[in-house]
Parts: C-alpha cells; structure tokens; sequence
C-alpha cells in the first residue's frame, strides 16, 4: 500500500495530536506567547548574520547566494511556512497538465538549507527594529547584521473594493480563492474546476501595478487548456480593465482566438464595481 502526499500530512496532523495528548500529564508548564516573544532566539554570533525574511523565490535565492559566495557570513531564513510550494508553476498544476502534482509543487525547506548552509526557522515575523538591528518572531527575537525583506505579496481588496467590510473579503476569499498566494487557495480552487460541469469561469484582471503582469492570462488559458482537454461545457470570461492585455499582447491573444477560440473570451475596458 502507498501512501500519497496529502494522506501522509493528514497522519502527521493526527500523530502530533496524539503524541501531545498522550503525553500531557508530563507537560511542564507551558510560557506565555509574550515570554516566548520577549526572549532571544538567536544571540549575537561571532560571523556577520543577514537575515532573510520570506521563504518565496526571492528569499531562498539569497539565502543560497549570499551563503555561496561568502563562507564567513551567517545567513538564517525565517518563513511562517512549513513547506515551500512554486505558485507560478501552478498554474500548470491547475490546467491538468500531465505530471504536474502537489509532490511536483512542494518541496520541504530543510534540504536546501542543508544543501548550502544557512538556517531555516519557521516562524512568523511580528516585528523589525532597524535601530536594535532585531527581528521579533512568534519564537523570539533575533539579532541582525543585515537584513534583507522578501515577503510577498497581499491581496488589498479595501483599496479597491472602498465599500467592503472584513465579513465581505473573508466571505469573497473562501468563495472565490485568487491562489495567487500558496496553500489551501490552489487545492481550494482546483476543486472548483474538478467540479466545473457547465457555466463560465470568470477570472478578473486587476488594475495597476502588481508582481506578475502575465499571470491573470497565464491563469485564463491553464483553465480553459482544463476545460477543453475534460470536454467540458464552459468558457473562461477575463474581465480586463485595459482593452488588450497588459503584457504580452499578440502571443495571448493568438492563445484566445487560435487555440481556445471558442473557450477564451476577452471583455476589455471592464472595471469590477462588486
């Protein structure tokens, strides 16, 4: 019998529950989150330190470097998650593109630190004092040298959206998942198409500056490479607020109107009100 990846997490989950609970009346007691947060997690070490915060592309492609090119310098990772997945790669996941799986998509963020030498901690960033040169963690504080930042990104449906209250966006976010950030979005969303009979796909394209211009077509012409290998009875409708799109505009529009010419529809000078 063999197991895939996400059964195999599920008895994770179950066995560090079990573990913990067994073992309970041996527990000393726990320290408060505010002991744990005022404590340091890392003193100052004898080599010059630069923490990474943000175990994304651009984190572990410095993590990597900086600790290639210079023996002498300490580099610690610090990311909330506990497993790195390739958001761009997913879009591949989500078309149902062959050989494209979860175990593809992820990866555990021990090998590479183990690979080039650096640090990996899980844990969530509270707080930078540029001053102290300290990061405050969820685990603790740690001391700096340098520090570099990369986060991310975050959705900011308030700024468009000015008439939406917090029940509103978490409502819009669990029904409409944007798996534009890693995790439960893209599984969620991939349900979705698995459950596509019939209807339309409709996919915004947001208005502005973001991090990857192509991504919203990239997404539109995965989906419907979905809908047309499972020979479904959908479209995909890209709401655009620019009438052509902003990148790379002959190649995707050869995409629509020459191989998903009856999935693809483009609806230009569209602006999203609700």
């Amino acid at each position: 019998m063999s197991l895939d990846r996400r059964e195999l997490l599920k008895g994770g989950a179950i066995l560090g529950v079990s573990t913990f609970v067994s073992g309970c009346g041996n527990l000393a007691p726990q320290p408060s989150k505010d002991m744990a947060i005022s404590k340091v997690l890392l003193k100052k070490s004898k080599k010059k330190r630069v923490v990474v915060v943000g175990g994304g592309f651009g984190g572990l492609t410095a993590s990597k470097y900086i600790r290639m090119y210079n023996d002498e310098v300490e580099v610690v990772l610090l990311e909330k998650k506990a497993f790195f997945m390739s958001c761009p790669y997913s879009n591949l996941y989500l078309g149902g593109v062959k050989g494209v799986d979860m175990d593809v998509l992820t990866h555990d963020y021990f090998k590479p630190a183990e690979k080039y030498g650096y640090r990996f901690i899980q844990t969530e960033v509270l707080d930078i004092d540029r001053k102290r040169k300290t990061v405050t963690t969820t685990k603790g504080k740690v001391l700096y040298d340098i520090l570099v930042l990369s986060p991310g990104i975050a959705y900011d449906y308030k700024k468009q959206f000015k008439n939406w209250d917090d029940e509103k966006i978490s409502q819009v976010n669990q029904s409409c998942p944007p798996a534009m950030i890693t995790g439960s979005e893209h599984l969620a969303l991939k349900r979705q198409l698995r459950d596509l009979k019939s209807g339309n796909v409709v996919l915004t394209v947001p208005d502005g500056k973001y991090r990857c211009p192509p991504a919203p077509y990239e997404r539109a012409c995965m989906m419907a490479n979905y809908i047309k290998e499972n020979k479904l009875k959908a479209k995909v409708i890209i709401l655009d607020t620019l009438p052509q799109p902003k990148t790379k505009a002959k190649a995707f529009n050869e995409a629509f109107s020459e191989v998903f010419s009856d999935i693809i529809e483009l609806r230009g000078n569209s602006v999203v009100e609700d």
